[in-house]
């Protein structure tokens, strides 16, 4: 709505917003689980929330006049019948499997690797990994006004798919773990904050907000169950660390194999800006 130009740098600068965030409270969470207790804990990260969700709410603003619209499509029918539809739509789906397991068990994985490690050094990973998501969804987004929105989203599936796979299966001291965090964090994310971009480049503006929303939708099952699945693979292989990760990254090179259908059909050109 706001952005014709530079929509790739424009989401991932808003994203990486929640990124950022969520560096900052993994420290702070941690210091106050430690100070003031779980329940108190929990009381003060709600009242935060709580103030800053508000005063986001009023800096919700439309770009131009209001127009008037006859009837409100609330769902876009036609793309159902759309192969590319279902090309992205999986991809969303089986990428987010593979999305928050190095979230939710680097801090775990740390511990098992390094058992002495102190609380406040086994929760820096996690800062790291958001941190560097800040910082990756805006380059990548920025990258993608270059290369093309299309290319860059399957390329930070990609480079996602290889950290797991290859740096975080091989990372058996603190200083690996942490090239690991800022690899992962720099791509892992990157196909949440260039979503709408991508589905503008294939389908145009028109419906843009209610066919984002469906393919959104496609992310819940990943969210829900994607980390407690690896925890699940973990627990019955007797902890087995490279099962669980390479069930991770797997699934996010499923979800790019399947999103090439979509890239082929609307540009065959493989070396073009898309």
């Amino acid at each position: 709505m706001w952005f014709k130009k530079k929509r790739g740098l424009a989401s991932g600068i808003v994203v990486a917003g929640s990124s950022f965030g969520g560096g900052v409270s993994s420290l702070v969470v941690r210091v106050l689980l430690t100070r003031v207790g779980l329940r108190n804990t929990l009381l003060v990260y709600a009242g935060i929330n709580a103030v800053l969700l508000t005063a986001a709410f009023f800096l919700l603003k439309s770009r131009g006049s209001a127009r008037r619209v006859d009837k409100i499509e609330w769902v876009d029918r036609a793309a159902f019948s759309d192969l590319v539809f279902w090309s992205l739509a999986f991809c969303m789906l089986l990428t987010d499997f593979g999305y928050l397991s190095p979230v939710v068990f680097i801090t775990t994985y740390t511990n098992d690797k390094i058992p002495n490690i102190s609380a406040q050094m086994s929760v820096a990973p996690t800062a790291v990994m958001n941190f560097s998501s800040a910082i990756g969804r805006t380059v990548v987004g920025l990258t993608a006004d270059r290369i093309g929105v299309t290319n860059a989203f399957i390329g930070s599936i990609v480079l996602s798919a290889i950290a797991q796979l290859v740096i975080w299966n091989l990372a058996e001291s603190y200083a690996v773990i942490m090239v690991f965090s800022v690899v992962e964090g720099a791509f892992g994310g990157c196909f949440i904050s260039l979503l709408a971009p991508v589905t503008a480049q294939l389908f145009g503006t028109r419906n843009l907000a209610t066919l984002t929303g469906l393919l959104v939708m496609f992310n819940l099952p990943g969210h829900i169950a994607g980390a407690p699945l690896a925890g699940a693979i973990l627990s019955g292989t007797g902890r087995n660390w490279h099962a669980a990760i390479s069930y991770s990254g797997a699934v996010q090179v499923a979800g790019v194999c399947v999103f090439l259908y979509a890239r082929i059909k609307r540009q065959p050109k493989v070396l073009t800006v898309f």
